[in-house]
C-alpha cells in the first residue's frame, strides 16, 4: 500500500491523499462494506470509506471550490458513499481531475524542464 499526501497545486489550503495498492492486513471489525464503486476493477476510484469508530471522522470534499474540511462526529449521519462514488467516478469529474491536473504539471517550469530534460536523456544519439 503507497500512502502520498501532499498540497493541491492550484489550492495551498487543500491537502490531497492517494491510496495505491492493496491491503496487507485482515480488515478491522465492524469495517464497512466497501461501496460497489470502490470493487470495480481496472483502476483505482477515490471514494471515501468511513470504518466505524468512537472517533470523529474527518471529511475532505476536493470536489468543490476551496477544498472543505468537515468534521462528522460519530453518531451523525454519513454521507452517502454510493452517491459519492458515482459523482466521483463519472466521465464529467474525471475530466475535470485530468483538465486540474495538467495545468498544474504545465503551470510548473521546474516540473517541464525536468521531464524535457528526462526525455532528452532516453532518445537515441543522432
Amino acid at each position: 500500500m503507497v500512502v502520498q499526501v501532499q498540497r493541491s497545486a492550484e489550492d495551498s489550503s487543500v491537502v490531497e491523499a492517494t491510496y495505491e495498492g492493496e491491503h496487507n492486513h485482515p480488515r478491522p471489525t465492524g469495517a464497512s462494506e466497501l461501496p460497489s464503486c470502490a470493487a470495480q476493477g481496472g483502476g483505482s476510484v477515490p471514494c471515501s470509506i468511513s470504518i466505524n469508530s468512537s472517533g470523529p471522522t474527518i471529511t475532505l470534499d476536493l470536489t468543490k471550490n476551496g477544498g472543505g474540511v468537515q468534521v462528522v462526529e460519530a453518531g451523525e449521519a454519513q454521507p452517502d458513499l454510493k452517491k459519492v462514488c458515482r459523482e466521483v467516478a463519472s466521465p464529467e469529474f474525471r475530466a475535470a481531475l485530468v483538465e486540474q491536473m495538467a495545468r498544474a504539471l504545465t503551470g510548473d517550469r521546474k516540473f517541464t524542464d525536468a521531464l524535457a530534460a528526462a526525455i532528452l536523456r532516453k532518445l537515441p544519439d543522432y
